[in-house]
């Protein structure tokens, strides 16, 4: 996945993931590296076994939830006060007349 993200990263924003796919993995690699280790050591205790996992399960899910949808949910609100702003709007001219400014 890194190698295809790095193969795309010279896409423009609105179409690119790149950068968020590897901050994603990156946190992924993290999750492991330390989760691992320390799942390792608690796996005869199950109680704790059982928690540190659901703490990694999560932890890896809502990083590439977080780091795969919050970025489009920013830029469609950009975008959307963007249209907002360029649309036409209703206006009175120099005679009082109501109409549409452009």
């Amino acid at each position: 996945a890194n190698v295809q993200a790095f193969r795309a990263r010279e896409i423009s924003d609105e179409f690119s993931e790149s950068k968020y796919i590897a901050i994603a993995l990156a946190s992924m690699l993290q999750a492991v590296i330390i989760g691992g280790p320390v799942a390792f050591m608690t796996y005869e205790t199950p109680r704790v076994f059982t928690v540190i996992m659901s703490g990694f399960a999560f932890i890896v899910a809502m990083s590439l939830s977080f780091f795969m949808f919050v970025p489009k949910i920013i830029l469609g609100r950009k975008n959307k006060k963007r249209r907002a702003s360029s649309m036409t709007s209703e206006s009175y001219n120099e005679s009082g007349v109501k109409g549409i400014r452009i």
